[in-house]
């Protein structure tokens, strides 16, 4: 036990160490950031998105600097945890999150009223014979003729 260390509660100014401390736990002892993969973003990207979510100081999930305690050893960061108590203002963490990530990343990602092809797969076996462009023509296809107005598609 450390008798200089000091644990307190993180302020605005501890933004930078929490986003940090985010990357280096996503990372787990790897180069591999889950938010960059799944968003497409380049870890200095991610570093700016997180702080701009951090500010927002939205309780009830990680991604608000109010909810970590730093541990400061003389004067020094020396780690950070956050904790919630669940669903206390009548929202799941998961929720909260999300809604944070879709207004800071998700708005303006993808336009509204435009045809999202997400998961396409082909098992190994049936690979090159253009599979998948049939099913995406396809999609575009009944699209079209479910929603025969949307210019998008015309």
């Amino acid at each position: 036990m450390l008798n200089d260390l000091v644990i307190r509660n993180a302020t605005y100014r501890d933004i930078g160490f929490i986003t940090e401390t985010i990357i280096e736990a996503e990372k787990s002892f790897s180069n591999k950031i889950s938010y960059c993969t799944i968003f497409s973003l380049s870890e200095t990207e991610l570093i700016d998105l997180l702080n701009l979510i951090l500010a927002e100081n939205i309780t009830g999930q990680e991604l608000c600097y109010s909810e970590y305690l730093i541990a400061d050893y003389n004067s020094q960061y020396a780690g950070t945890c956050a904790s919630w108590i669940e669903g206390l203002q009548g929202f799941i963490s998961a929720v909260l999150k999300a809604n944070l990530l879709y207004t800071f990343w998700g708005k303006g990602k993808r336009e509204k009223w435009t045809l999202q092809i997400e998961n396409a797969y082909v098992k190994n076996e049936f690979s090159g014979r253009g599979i998948i462009a049939q099913l995406i023509l396809e999609h575009i296809r009944l699209q079209i003729l479910k929603y025969p107005n949307l210019k998008k598609f015309n």
